[in-house]
């Protein structure tokens, strides 16, 4: 079952929303490409949460960042 109902459900379409407006476009995250994509299931307090936090920590863990 597709669960996109809408269009801003797309990670595509923000994504180029973030690039194309004045003010995101200029964020850090989005001016170096730091942007993590997540299911919206790894966000809710669940059991799925853990899958969620191992994804971001390893996409964290993909990026040149300082100590």
């Amino acid at each position: 079952m597709d669960r996109r109902r809408y269009p801003a459900d797309d990670h595509e379409k923000k994504l180029a929303f973030l690039r194309s407006d004045p003010v995101t476009r200029n964020m850090d995250a989005v001016k170096n490409n730091r942007i993590i994509i997540l299911d919206a299931l790894a966000l809710q307090a669940s059991i799925r949460m853990f899958d969620g936090l191992e994804h971001l920590a390893t996409a964290i863990d993909g990026y040149d960042l300082p100590q």
